[in-house]
């Protein structure tokens, strides 16, 4: 499926899986309890797709993907590597980042609830104006991550490899649990 036009394509209970989908077109979808497991969707645009109730990405390497304006709500992305991948103004609900590598990719204005990323890889990802809200980063590494101006409203960071000059950087910390165990109750 190199280079395929999939726009505005809906689809429920589809299989992707195991898939080379090369620089694909999937504008404007709609996917629903489907799997995209092991799939190689690199330079794929993704912009203002929908996809929820249960959509997997289980291992997929998504290297430049354009999902700008993006939604997802309980998909999975264990093992999926988002490298270089453009998230801005994405919205994402209640997904898991397992041991997710997310290398370079820019999340900016977007806006994150209920997700999980335990032991995920942040290397030097733009998270600058993002909104986290009740998300889980135990032991989530954030080495070079700019997290400038972003609000993390009761989330979890036990174990995060994260410095005190990018807690800093945050517009808000309110009611998180910092890597040492203490809650902000301010800021």
């Amino acid at each position: 499926m190199i280079n395929a036009n999939l726009d505005s394509l809906s689809c429920v209970s589809c299989n992707f899986s195991f898939s080379s989908m090369r620089k694909v077109d999937m504008i404007n979808v709609t996917i629903e309890k489907s799997m995209f497991d092991f799939v190689e969707l690199p330079n794929a645009s993704l912009h203002r797709a929908k996809f929820g109730k249960h959509v997997s990405f289980y291992g997929s390497s998504m290297y430049g993907v354009n999902g700008t304006y993006t939604y997802f709500k309980h998909c999975q992305f264990e093992f999926a590597r988002l490298n270089y991948a453009i998230l801005d103004y994405t919205k994402i609900e209640e997904s898991k980042f397992y041991n997710a590598q997310i290398i370079g990719t820019s999340m900016k204005y977007g806006v994150l609830i209920r997700v999980n990323f335990t032991s995920a890889y942040l290397f030097k990802s733009k998270w600058n104006h993002i909104r986290c809200e009740q998300c889980i980063f135990h032991s989530t590494n954030f080495t070079d991550t700019d997290l400038t101006n972003a609000m993390f409203i009761q989330s979890d960071f036990r174990y995060a490899l994260i410095t005190e000059e990018q807690l800093r950087q945050a517009a808000s910390l309110k009611g998180s649990i910092l890597p040492n165990g203490t809650v902000v109750n301010e800021k």
